[in-house]
């Protein structure tokens, strides 16, 4: 224990390949499973990388949430769009809203022929959010780009 610093009683640990984040609080000295969230039904690939990524601040939780297919304009197939998101750790977990990265960079207008929207890093402070992210090309490899939100 550092000295002006309260002790740690609850860890969150994402679990990529089943979509699923687990949430763990001290009780009795021991670290304990108390909730699970899984991937919701309407996630894309079965909630793959549900809890690749996790950020913690208090009783607000945001965790890498499922891929939506959005669909390009003319409807000439899809772009994977990583949606994040919130949930309310006050008592029982409780999903707040989503957040969909590929909106934040520009959406299909800023970026039509993306192929993929994805996160790198979540740092959540409060009611704030800072996201580096990536958008993916077919012609063109990457582009990066940081952004934030700021959610009630």
């Amino acid at each position: 224990m550092i000295e002006g610093v309260p002790p740690v009683r609850r860890i969150v640990v994402g679990d990529a390949e089943p979509g699923r984040v687990e949430i763990y609080e001290l009780v009795g000295g021991t670290w304990t499973v108390t909730h699970t969230i899984g991937a919701r039904a309407s996630s894309a690939l079965n909630g793959l990388s549900m809890g690749s990524l996790v950020a913690l601040d208090g009783n607000r939780l945001v965790v890498s949430g499922h891929w939506q297919p959005v669909t390009r304009p003319g409807g000439d197939g899809t772009i994977a769009d990583l949606r994040l998101e919130v949930h309310d750790l006050a008592a029982t977990p409780t999903f707040r809203e989503e957040l969909s990265v590929y909106d934040a960079v520009g959406g299909v207008d800023a970026h039509p022929t993306a192929s993929m929207v994805g996160a790198l890093d979540l740092d959540l402070s409060g009611e704030h959010l800072a996201v580096s992210a990536h958008v993916s090309f077919v012609e063109d490899p990457a582009a990066l780009a940081a952004i934030s939100f700021d959610h009630r």
